[in-house]
């Protein structure tokens, strides 16, 4: 069984977390707390792993980038466009 779609969803799911952090978005994973240390909130990655389920909006092509499933799709789908190539 060839693992390239599986590696193409892993890294589709990672590219969303980076998005989540990256300067557009910025301090949804790690934000700071009222005495300014920073904190991890497991709570925010939950409730955007909920959000396209619930808001509309996320299915919107502007969204895609903050829409897991889309980036996990994406992923398997240019991993198994990867596993048609031949490497050798």
């Amino acid at each position: 069984m060839d693992c390239w779609p599986l590696v193409g969803g892993l890294v589709g799911l990672l590219t969303w977390g980076v998005l989540l952090e990256g300067p557009k978005m910025g301090g949804i994973i790690f934000r700071k707390n009222t005495s300014g240390n920073w904190v991890f909130t497991p709570e925010n990655i939950i409730e955007y792993l909920k959000a396209p389920f619930k808001y509309d909006f996320f299915w919107n092509e502007n969204f895609w980038q903050h829409n897991w499933i889309i980036m996990c799709t994406a992923g398997i789908g240019a991993g198994s466009i990867a596993s048609c190539i031949p490497l050798n």
